[in-house]
C-alpha cells in the first residue's frame, strides 16, 4: 500500500481521472492558442485593410450596408430570415470603400475607381 492506504483499483481510478483532466486543460490551452491567434490575425487584417482604404466609410465600415442574421431554428413563429438594409453615412453616389464615384454598370453601383459593389469591407469575425 502507499501513505493514503489506497487499494490497487483506486489508485488507478484517480490516476485515470487526473490524466482526463490535464487533457482537458491542454485542449482548453490549445484552443485559447488558437482563438487568441485568429483575433491577431484578424486585427492584423482589419489594420491592413483600413490602411488600403483610408477614405472607407466609418459607420459601416467600407461595406455599404449592416447584416442583421436572421433565425432559423425553433418554433416557425420565432424564426425570421437574414436581413440587410443600406448604410446611408455618405451620399448614394459615393463608393463606401475607398470614397470615389459609383456608376451604374448593367443595373449594378460600381466604383469608378477602386471597382467596388459592396463585396468589401473591413474583414470581420465570423463565428463557427
Amino acid at each position: 500500500m502507499n501513505n493514503y492506504d489506497l487499494d490497487p483499483e483506486m489508485e488507478r481510478e484517480i490516476r485515470k481521472e487526473e490524466l482526463e483532466w490535464e487533457k482537458a486543460v491542454t485542449d482548453w490551452q490549445a484552443d485559447s492558442k488558437a482563438e487568441r491567434e485568429y483575433y491577431e490575425q484578424l486585427e492584423r487584417e482589419q489594420i491592413a485593410w483600413k490602411l488600403r482604404w483610408p477614405g472607407h466609410c466609418p459607420k459601416c465600415g467600407g461595406w455599404g450596408m449592416f447584416f442583421v442574421p436572421g433565425k432559423l431554428t425553433g418554433p416557425p413563429e420565432n424564426c425570421y430570415p437574414d436581413e440587410s438594409y443600406p448604410c446611408e453615412h455618405l451620399s448614394d453616389d459615393k463608393c463606401h470603400r475607398c470614397g470615389g464615384h459609383l456608376i451604374e454598370d448593367n443595373g449594378n453601383a460600381v466604383c469608378d475607381q477602386c471597382h467596388w459593389s459592396f463585396n468589401d469591407g473591413i474583414p470581420e469575425f465570423i463565428p463557427n
